[in-house]
């Protein structure tokens, strides 16, 4: 692999992943029908709001609250989904990175994301492996939009982008010269990337 040693890895099912959550996110889907609360606004919104802003979980739900005006019910479901204890780790995806980051590789984290991302890796493993973090909320934008900008700023283009979004994780990067690996949950991540 010649990419000046720089791996730019996705966050939420790339790194991690969460049962809890996709229990929880298809209660809150359910509110949402049956309240007829349109889906598009709903993540409009939770993109805006959470993903490009630096605000803390409990402002963000009374936020969505007052919004979509959910109830008591929903609102425990939205704290349990920022939750960052409902998350863990994939498989063998940790050994890797660490293995990669012991033989010279620099590991960059580049997720569209809330704090609880933030949370979650300060209090886990990946603290010790990640070299820089390009949080979303921090920069007040997304992968879809320019978040890929300030990392070609301080990175430059010589970076291997690994990812679970197609077109987030795979095909944007390959437009601003990067290269790019899609990956799936249940790949063999050193498989894929000794290979390419």
């Amino acid at each position: 692999m010649e990419y000046k040693k720089n791996i730019l890895i996705d966050f939420l099912e790339t790194i991690v992943e969460s049962k809890p959550r996709e229990i929880f996110w298809g209660l809150v889907l359910k509110n949402l029908q049956k309240n007829q609360i349109n889906k598009k606004d709903f993540f409009g919104y939770w993109k805006e709001h959470w993903f490009k802003s630096n605000i803390t979980k409990k402002y963000f739900v009374q936020e969505l609250n007052k919004k979509f005006e959910f109830g008591e019910e929903v609102i425990v479901y939205l704290r349990n989904i920022l939750d960052y204890k409902n998350l863990t780790l994939i498989g063998k995806r940790l050994n890797f990175l660490s293995k990669l980051n012991n033989l010279g590789y620099r590991i960059h984290l580049v997720s569209d994301c809330g704090v609880d991302t933030k949370e979650f890796v300060e209090n886990s493993e990946l603290n010790n492996i990640l070299s820089k973090r390009f949080y979303s909320f921090n920069y007040g934008t997304t992968k879809d939009e320019m978040l890929y900008d300030f990392v070609i700023r301080e990175l430059g283009v010589n970076c291997l982008m690994i990812g679970d979004n197609y077109r987030r994780d795979y095909e944007i990067p390959k437009k601003y010269g990067l290269k790019a690996v899609y990956v799936k949950k249940t790949d063999n991540l050193e498989g894929l990337l000794w290979k390419d």
